[in-house]
């Protein structure tokens, strides 16, 4: 088959003329009808290539149009990657403003590749030549150093230049790996971490081997290759497993190689250590019990990842038509399972049961400073993997004790408490959890403490789990007033006018407030009520009220004279003395408190209990109290 390009048919349309070697005397023209747009002239078939660009083995014609600026030139180049595949290079002569460029394109067995594998552009890799209208024609086919692949003479029309652009092998690499128990030819599925066979330093880790081997493929390659190989251990945790590199832990890591070209070959086994891990919380770090390791994820398998790439180092600086270059990108992942105890599949259920409670049955405030919780979550299914508590205990009060493995903030007006649980909570486990909070910021008007609980896991969860639990515990408060005055005045016969001894009788009354028992109470009123008027005549003056706080100065006093119009007292009845107390209704007060004193003593003797003896008295919220006085 012979295919000549025509590109002037059809006003510069273009064209593709045919022919069969058997039979000259007829021809197919093939051209694109653009009769849509007359003015659209690509002068298809400046350039012609023919190649088996498929997996068919079959001859393809492929042609290029300058007038699109995609193309100027087109050639079939051979196979330059030896797969088997013919490629081809395009010209590109009007790009960058003229300067021109050269694209390779390579054979696949579904066609030509979509996007171009190299640019070579005049502008840039061969700026020193100043080329203009580069890629404008191509020459090809032809070995002219004799390393056994075909090279390419660009021309470049405007600069009258040519080019010789030499070609080197094509290489690639394949990678692959598997593990292997330490020190064995044993290959593993799963990482057993109870299995403590290696020792660094007196300490034991679970560990296992990488084997790695790769297979360098090319055609005329040297017998030799200096490979680096880039390993990456945990690659999506990166911090679960380390290699010792001349006594550092590392994760990341290089290692150099010379690798015979043409076979699969296997290098050293690297051993890779499962990390001891140390817990971290606020600003304390603990070390793990007994030294096991504690890896904080083991539903997420551990990937290790291998990359490998030629030692441009061990090229020279000119053209080495012996070197070779990647066609690929030399790269592979595996994951490797942990033991999670949740059969073949990885698959873990859990059942987990969350418990909150306390051994108070409720807050008697004044009695009561602190408040136990405890919260248990047991697992009844398979394991609970990364198990985390959350608590939001309304309102905010203080967190007095609180285990290492848990840390608080507040949040809200509200205390916010993470804690981890074991990793994994195994089947039939159980943890217990203490907190210690305290109630000496709890107001006077919070009637009850919320605490909602949550616990979580990344593994699956049976319809059976209770996840969620709300416990509330009510405060009450348990609280007496008593109202005492001193000495009860004597009776006074106050006789007529005509035979009175003095006009104006003075008389004082003391009384005191006292509460009992542990409740605080916010506000007291007392209100005294006295005779004033007779047949809407006053026959007392307004008294007069002197405060004493004792013994505690903590709350204020005040006193307020309600609807009171009677007159104040004459300044010839006023005495210095009349805020003295009487000695009779002093001693009197003073036995009444002894009495109060004695029954609180005896209460404490008893080792009053307040959840039970609250349920049995009753209950008083007492804000403010009334008590109503009158004299004869």
């Amino acid at each position: 088959m012979i295919a000549i390009g025509a590109p002037g048919f059809s006003d510069w349309q273009g064209s593709v003329v045919i022919y069969n070697k058997a039979n000259f005397a007829t021809a197919s023209i093939l051209f694109v009808d653009h009769n849509y747009d007359k003015d659209f002239n690509t002068i298809m078939g400046y350039s012609v290539a023919i190649g088996q660009f498929f997996y068919d083995k079959v001859n393809y014609i492929a042609t290029g149009a300058p007038r699109s600026k995609e193309t100027g030139s087109l050639a079939s180049i051979g196979d330059l990657n030896y797969d088997g595949f013919k490629d081809i290079a395009v010209g590109a002569p009007y790009e960058n403003e003229g300067h021109g460029a050269v694209y390779i394109y390579h054979g696949t067995r579904f066609g030509l590749s979509k996007n171009y594998i190299q640019r070579i552009a005049a502008a840039d890799q061969l700026s020193a030549f100043k080329l203009r209208g580069f890629g404008l024609s191509i020459a090809t086919g032809h070995d002219v150093d004799n390393n056994d692949y075909p090279d390419l003479l660009i021309g470049s029309y405007m600069s009258d230049k040519a080019v010789l652009l030499r070609s080197r092998p094509v290489m690639s690499i394949k990678l692959s790996i598997k593990f292997n128990l330490h020190k064995s030819s044993e290959e593993i599925a799963q990482i057993d971490l109870k299995n403590q066979n290696c020792q660094l330093n007196s300490i034991l880790y679970s560990c296992f081997d990488v084997v790695y081997c790769l297979h360098l493929k090319g055609e005329y390659l040297p017998k030799i290759q200096n490979v680096i190989v880039s390993f990456e251990i945990d690659s999506k945790l990166k911090r679960r497993g380390f290699v010792k590199v001349d006594e550092n832990k590392l994760h990341q890591f290089n290692r150099e190689a010379n690798v015979s070209t043409k076979s699969n070959q296997c290098l050293e086994p690297i051993s890779i250590y499962l990390d001891v891990r140390f817990v971290v919380f606020k600003c304390f770090q603990t070390y793990n019990i007994n030294n096991q390791p504690k890896t904080e994820d083991k539903l997420t398998p551990m990937s290790i990842s291998l990359s490998a790439k030629l030692n441009k180092e061990e090229q020279k600086s000119e053209f080495c038509k012996e070197c070779p270059i990647l066609s690929n990108e030399a790269s592979i992942s595996r994951n490797l399972d942990f033991e999670t105890g949740c059969g073949i599949d990885q698959h873990c259920t859990a059942d987990l049961r969350l418990d909150v409670r306390s051994n108070l049955s409720f807050i008697l405030q004044g009695l009561n400073t602190e408040f136990p919780l405890y919260v248990q979550i047991t697992n009844k299914g398979e394991n609970a993997y990364s198990t985390k508590l959350q608590l939001a205990i309304q309102p905010a009060i203080d967190v007095n004790q609180i285990s290492s493995y848990c840390e608080e903030h507040i949040e809200h007006e509200m205390v916010k408490i993470n804690c981890d649980i074991n990793n994994p909570l195994e089947e039939e486990q159980s943890k217990e959890i203490f907190f210690l909070l305290g109630l000496s910021k709890l107001s006077s008007t919070t009637q009850s403490i919320t605490v909602d609980a949550n616990v979580t896991t990344v593994s699956d969860l049976s319809e059976e789990s209770q996840t969620r639990r709300t416990f509330i515990l009510d405060i009450k408060r348990f609280a007496l007033l008593f109202l005492m005055r001193g000495e009860m005045l004597k009776e006074e016969f106050y006789s007529h006018s005509n035979s009175r001894e003095i006009d104006y009788l003075r008389f004082s009354s003391l009384l005191q407030v006292v509460k009992e028992n542990y409740s605080s109470v916010d506000e007291v009123v007392l209100t005294i009520r006295t005779p004033s008027f007779v047949r809407n005549h006053f026959i007392s003056f307004q008294p007069r009220v002197i405060l004493s706080n004792k013994p505690s100065k903590s709350f204020s006093l005040k006193c307020e004279y309600l609807n009171s119009n009677l007159p104040m007292l004459p300044e010839d009845l006023t005495s210095d003395d009349e805020s003295e107390e009487s000695d009779v209704e002093m001693g009197n007060l003073k036995m009444k408190e002894e009495k109060v004193s004695r029954r609180e003593a005896k209460l404490n003797e008893d080792d009053f209990n307040a959840n039970t003896t609250a349920e049995k008295e009753p209950m008083l919220k007492l804000v403010s109290m009334k008590k109503f006085l009158s004299f004869d």
